[in-house]
């Protein structure tokens, strides 16, 4: 793989806007040659906004340059991401037709080409169009061949790294600290266990997963908004290439790709269409995940949806349930290190509590549909 050009730079994220401004512009300046010579009053840089680990900005210069994007890391994200293993990721997932390519890395950040696509909102994930060409997506991403021994610690490993470091926890502030504590750590744990018991006996197979496929992560062409067939859609006899695919759909952010079961990555991506507003009334039911699911499991295939049958796809639904929960708590855990971590103005705390309380309100159904269909062996 080429070498990403670096510069040590510090972008200090807590800086006014104006002067996080004149840093994009500068880290710019000396990443991109040909923007070496343009003045700050060549270069228009605004706010992106998306997702709540990152900071996201957008340069734009004057004349015929391509915009970039600038992201600047969360302060301490690097305490649960490895960024070095995020760009060799996105190195590798690009040339499979995902992603955008990584102009260059700085201290705390990197430079993107800006992809001209636009973000999916949560209320889009359940158009049925869009929801089979994400499952096709889905795929061909499980799909990619990856270096390196398949080593599942996503999620329930860092799930129980992340409660252990949690455990030591105190907020200064005195209305996080109630927050906090009104956690009963024990009880989570007593809760992860059990649905981790309950995954082992799935046998979901292991795969190259985004493991964060929220809307946001998914980008779709205006071309692909207007018409009226399924991006990527293909069969064995029909493939669809990697630059024409990418064109209508792809996703982004790569942060918490690594190798894992494959229904995790249909359960987190099926709790996203309640966005970070938490409305889980917008849950996909056994319907309308059963046609996500058959279109993933035809395109794995290389069949038509139909000849999918319907056993197949009530045990995928029942696995992706299942693995719901798991994201749920996934989350949940996470929460509590950018609570403790993060200067984003988001409130970690309140999700995490809206995570716990839609992973205890689901467990009793999912938990038994899964049993019904994935008996847990006496003695696991």
């Amino acid at each position: 793989m080429a070498i990403t050009p670096h510069v040590d730079y510090a972008l200090d994220s807590q800086l006014p806007q104006e002067g996080l401004m004149r840093g994009v512009r500068e880290i710019c300046r000396r990443l991109l040659p040909e923007w070496a010579s343009l003045s700050d009053a060549d270069v228009e840089v605004t706010t992106v906004t998306g997702g709540i680990s990152n900071a996201l900005y957008k340069a734009a210069p004057t004349g015929s340059l391509e915009p970039v994007l600038c992201r600047l890391y969360g302060l301490n994200t690097d305490r649960f991401i490895n960024r070095d293993h995020e760009v060799a990721t996105m190195q590798l997932v690009s040339q499979h037709g995902f992603g955008t390519e990584v102009l260059g890395t700085f201290t705390s950040g990197r430079l993107e080409a800006f992809l001209p696509q636009k973000c999916l909102s949560p209320a889009q994930l359940k158009d049925s169009r869009i929801a089979a060409a994400i499952a096709v997506a889905l795929q061909r991403f499980h799909s990619i061949p990856a270096p390196g021994p398949r080593t599942t610690n996503t999620p329930f490993k860092r799930i129980h790294e992340w409660l252990d470091i949690t455990e030591g926890f105190t907020f200064k502030d005195a209305q996080k600290q109630a927050e906090f504590e009104a956690f009963d750590l024990a009880d989570l744990r007593r809760r992860v266990q059990q649905v981790e018991r309950a995954c082992a006996a799935v046998g979901s197979p292991t795969v190259l997963a985004h493991n964060d496929l929220l809307a946001g992560n998914v980008m779709v062409s205006d071309a692909f908004l207007a018409a009226g067939t399924v991006a990527g859609e293909s069969t064995a006899a029909s493939p669809v290439s990697t630059t024409s695919a990418r064109n209508d759909m792809t996703f982004i952010d790569f942060e918490y790709v690594d190798w894992a079961p494959r229904g995790y990555d249909w359960g987190n991506h099926f709790n996203e269409y309640a966005g970070f507003d938490g409305d889980y009334t917008q849950y996909p039911s056994d319907e309308e995940a059963g046609a996500f699911l058959r279109a993933y499991l035809a395109a794995e295939a290389g069949v038509a949806p139909a000849e999918i049958s319907a056993d197949a796809v009530a045990d995928a639904v029942a696995e992706a349930n299942l693995y719901a929960l798991a994201s749920h708590q996934y989350w949940g855990a996470w929460c509590f290190l950018q609570a403790q971590w993060s200067l984003l103005d988001f409130d970690y705390l309140e999700y995490a509590r809206v995570r716990w309380a839609e992973c205890a309100a689901r467990s009793e159904a999912f938990l038994a549909a899964a049993a019904q269909r994935f008996p847990v062996q006496e003695g696991a």
